[in-house]
């Protein structure tokens, strides 16, 4: 053997040694942000499923004809001020939401880890809307059977998105 191809030989050797006495070092590190990186993505994720009253649109749309949507003043004599449990009709997540006469709308799963606050606006048509986390989520209110419910759109074949129920 040369003594380059010895040389090219022992440095490769070498770099090979280096690399399997590091390898622990940086399979920790990546562990640990991964781990990091996955719970923060988790915990995201969770929170921006909860982001409007009920982020999931069920499969089934219930005749406009049968709903009687709220205005903006039925919404707030009904609603603001007072604590409701919503029920998402597809996942079946429970959460609890308070709409504060200032504006304000806090957030708690009921299902799982998760709370946040926000902000909530009525316009005219009674189109409500929650922002939360730099993202928005709206809704129209309406009543069938004497239940309380919402939906993304006033459309006859708006799908209802969540439930609610007093506290």
């Amino acid at each position: 053997m040369s003594k380059k191809a010895f040389a090219v030989a022992h440095a490769s050797t070498r770099r090979t040694q280096v690399l399997v006495e590091l390898a622990p070092l940086f399979e920790r590190r990546f562990r640990q942000r991964h781990e990091g990186a996955v719970m923060f993505t988790r915990c995201l994720i969770r929170v921006l499923l909860c982001i409007a009253v009920v982020p999931a649109i069920s499969e089934e749309p219930v005749p406009a004809q049968d709903r009687v949507f709220l205005s903006k003043a039925e919404i707030e004599r009904t609603l603001i001020g007072k604590a409701i449990v919503s029920n998402n009709l597809v996942t079946g997540m429970i959460s609890r939401w308070e709409f504060h006469s200032d504006g304000h709308v806090d957030f708690v799963n009921l299902s799982g880890p998760g709370s946040a606050s926000g902000r909530w606006n009525l316009k005219a048509d009674g189109h409500m809307c929650v922002t939360m986390l730099m993202q928005t989520g709206c809704r129209y209110w309406f009543t069938k059977d004497g239940a309380i419910a919402n939906a993304n759109t006033k459309g006859p074949d708006a799908p209802t998105v969540a439930q609610i129920r007093f506290e």
